[in-house]
């Protein structure tokens, strides 16, 4: 699911489920403060993010670290939950893609590439966190505990300014095309085609 990158606005938007409001953004779409605004905005309680491993990011560059930085400022920010899951990178999946390449090898083996965990309220980790291992985080959420917090420090709520900031969300599906005129011809070149039967002596193929 990429509901922001290379998508349009209609996905961004928080699920009425039984474990309570939920939303969703991949990767780096973490990131975005517009998009999670407007998550926050719509009453999102549990956020969900995935991420993939990164072993191949710049030298200085921690995995694990941004994951946890971008997970607990949104948990803290928004008082709320935050479940990540990230992929691993595996013994089996480096002897397959690397081969015989030690260079490609010890790259797809590098430290802190990954982290999965569930953060809360505080923007603290409920549970320790796995880090390049795979496996399965499991913790206790209790939705009241994004109350409190609020009371204090709600930014979608007393602590803000709506006289002065305002984020507009386009939800409306996009279409790839939008064709104004019908093209010439039989059929529109871009479908859907049905065929048909030609009348005998019109010149035209049988079908």
């Amino acid at each position: 699911m990429n509901p922001v990158q290379g998508s349009d606005g209609s996905s961004v938007r928080v699920h009425h489920t039984p474990l309570g409001p939920l939303g969703v953004l991949a990767c780096g779409e973490n990131t975005n403060t517009l998009a999670r605004f407007s998550l926050l905005a719509q009453g999102e309680l549990i956020h969900v993010s995935n991420y993939i491993s990164l072993p191949v990011a710049p030298a200085d560059y921690d995995m694990s670290e941004a994951i946890a930085i971008r997970t607990a400022a949104h948990s803290f920010e928004g008082k709320l939950f935050s479940i990540v899951a990230c992929s691993t990178i595996t013994e089996e999946t480096v002897e397959v893609a690397a081969g015989d390449d030690p260079e490609i090898a010890k790259a797809m083996r590098r430290p802190r590439s990954a982290l999965s965990g569930v953060f809360g309220p505080d923007g603290r980790p409920v549970t320790e966190p796995l880090v390049d291992e795979e496996g399965i985080v499991y913790a206790e959420i209790d939705l009241a505990r994004c109350i409190q917090p609020k009371q204090m420090h709600d930014i979608v709520g007393h602590y803000n300014r709506f006289d002065v900031f305002r984020l507009h969300h386009d939800t409306t599906p996009q279409q790839p095309l939008v064709r104004t005129e019908e093209p010439s011809g039989d059929a529109p070149l871009t479908g859907p085609w049905t065929s048909r039967t030609s009348a005998p002596g019109d010149g035209a193929a049988q079908s």
